[in-house]
């Protein structure tokens, strides 16, 4: 079996993978929330390694206060990156300020004109698009 995210026919009803990709589940947790909290944390924390960003870069998470964007928040937090936090929702900015983020307030229908006042903030503001190499 090659090493990496478990997920080739996931499906089953019964599956061995190694013990190095598995975690115990918190008593807290049910099993259902244990299944899919592992999908935010592997998503988030892939596009932010294959980003690669660098202390000094500008990071704008759009959508911050899903569940994935809060998981791309933590794995950025130790990145030296300037992370800027784009959301619609105004009551979680203290939350998104201690994942060390900057927030900036969008309505729906500002998200291009939110990207573009970021870029003319920050001079060195260059978006990069992590999907572009898969075509």
């Amino acid at each position: 079996m090659r090493e990496g995210v478990v997920t080739n026919q996931a499906s089953k009803e019964y599956l061995v993978a190694p013990a190095s990709k598995l975690s115990r589940v918190p008593t807290s947790m049910t099993v259902e929330e244990a299944g899919v909290f592992g999908l935010n944390m592997q998503t988030a924390y892939s596009i932010v390694r294959r980003a690669a960003p660098k202390p000094g870069d500008h990071v704008l998470v759009m959508s911050a206060t899903s569940n994935t964007s809060l998981a791309a928040l933590h794995a950025l937090r130790n990145s030296g990156a300037r992370v800027y936090a784009a959301t619609t929702t105004t009551d979680r900015d203290k939350e998104l300020e201690a994942l060390g983020a900057r927030v900036i307030h969008t309505p729906r229908t500002q998200i291009k004109p939110t990207v573009d006042r970021v870029a003319r903030a920050e001079p060195t503001f260059r978006a990069r698009s992590v999907f572009a190499q898969w075509g």
